[in-house]
């Protein structure tokens, strides 16, 4: 019981420094090209090409690819027209 206690205590130790680990130049360009194409399906009205791409979450959030646009002009719009995008490290 001790040693799983311990165990348990170590993981919720190292979690957050496992996720502060900075992501590799790959992974980056990974996910400024998702975010990138999904801000572009948002600003040409693409719901299917914009739904397609959001996470799980928000996927279940508004059901359908039009409701998910609709929701992102409503709910986002800062999201789904911005001004200007930039990606910082």
């Amino acid at each position: 019981m001790r040693l799983l206690l311990a165990l348990a205590f170590a993981l919720v130790l190292a979690t957050p420094a496992l996720a502060q680990q900075p992501l590799g130049d790959e992974a980056q360009a990974e996910i400024r090209a998702v975010v990138t194409r999904q801000l572009d399906a948002l600003k040409r009205d693409d719901a299917a090409g914009a739904y397609a791409l959001a996470s799980p979450a928000f996927r279940a959030r508004y059901g359908t690819a039009d409701r998910f646009l609709e929701g992102m002009k409503t709910d986002f719009a800062a999201i789904a027209r911005p001004r200007s995008v930039s990606f910082q490290d």
